[in-house]
């Protein structure tokens, strides 16, 4: 828990560079899976991201993001035993790269979408309420973006995360 709180309330200094999206992305995926502990049912991971996608990003900040992300739709299939992939998106959109995550797992009631992105709240036995907060806090302070869910109980759970492709952001 305290390197849970460490990460979130860190102001990282951050280095802005040109990153293919796509190995960006791969790398969070790579994280994920690696990180899951029940990896021999983890879903597969599909990445639909043009290679020549090139954007502007704190690296680092957002692969942890997208990893907590991933994370989340991983476990989102406990107990499922064929699960289907996990599909990763991306569109640019007059210099906005929009990201979609999308799973097929247990998905979330409104309440517990609503606690998702609040600070300590969690339903998972083991969980601490850091890993989607610190994604917000990546996307939206750090990139100036948004992250957003939509999720249906049963039926799976949407995030989307837009951030600027180039964005003017100052370094703490």
């Amino acid at each position: 828990i305290l390197d849970a709180m460490r990460a979130y309330t860190a102001q990282p200094r951050l280095s802005y560079k040109p990153e293919v999206l796509r190995d960006v992305i791969q790398e969070a995926a790579t994280v994920a899976l690696e990180s899951d502990s029940k990896r021999a049912r983890a879903p597969a991971i599909d990445i639909e991201v043009p290679t020549t996608l090139v954007v502007s990003v704190a690296r680092g900040r957002l692969v942890q993001a997208l990893t907590n992300v991933l994370l989340n739709a991983i476990e989102a299939y406990g107990g499922v035993d064929t699960p289907k992939p996990i599909k990763v998106k991306v569109r640019l959109h007059q210099g906005i790269v929009g990201i979609t995550v999308e799973d097929s797992g247990c998905g979330m009631s409104e309440e517990a979408q609503r606690d998702a992105l609040t600070l300590f709240a969690t339903n998972k036995p083991n969980g601490t309420g850091f890993g989607l907060p610190l994604a917000v806090k990546i996307v939206e302070s750090e990139h100036g973006g948004r992250l957003t869910i939509e999720s249906v109980k049963g039926r799976g759970t949407l995030v989307r995360i837009t951030v600027p492709a180039n964005p003017r952001m100052d370094a703490p």
